[in-house]
């Protein structure tokens, strides 16, 4: 087997155990990095004038911002996923609209079952819902992707037929 085909898996394998390593954080310490992403994010917003956080309102805007900000954490981490495996499944010799398919579907399914896991997790649930979430995710990063794949082909088969083109005149 090519060494280079089973390299190109391990960007997929590390995200996927990134993606674990939160799911095993118990619910107190999920919910302390959400609180802790939402203040900074307020601070920074708040720094360019884009919300006016202070003390008098910090704890009601941490509250209001942690679900959409966690959301779209899971959204982002799950189309890097899907990218990413899409990345090997090109390498791999994938072509056509397969491609995102079926690395969407390998994305769903490691999210099902990273909420499965999160079912024994203290202080966490599984959620159907949170799997929907993170297939929309890897959905959105993977047609994003898609369309810069195919016209990068498109692209590259243009430029080699005008250069034969111009060979062969």
């Amino acid at each position: 087997m090519n060494v280079k085909k089973i390299l190109i898996w391990l960007p997929a394998i590390v995200m996927a155990m990134v993606i674990f390593g939160f799911s095993k954080q118990d619910g107190e310490e999920s919910s302390g990095l959400s609180y802790k992403a939402a203040d900074i994010i307020l601070t920074v917003c708040d720094k360019a004038g884009i919300v006016d956080y202070n003390e008098n309102n910090r704890e009601s805007m941490i509250e209001a911002v942690q679900f959409p900000i966690r959301k779209a954490a899971h959204m982002t981490e799950y189309a890097v996923l899907a990218i990413l495996v899409m990345i090997a499944l090109i390498v791999d010799g994938i072509k056509g609209i397969k491609l995102p398919i079926i690395s969407a579907v390998i994305a769903t399914a490691f999210a099902a079952t990273d909420e499965f896991h999160q079912v024994f997790v203290p202080g966490r649930y599984g959620c159907v819902r949170d799997v929907l979430i993170d297939a929309a995710g890897s959905v959105i990063g993977l047609a994003i992707t898609y369309v810069i794949y195919i016209n990068v082909c498109k692209k590259r088969t243009y430029n080699l037929n005008y250069n034969y083109a111009s060979i062969r005149n």
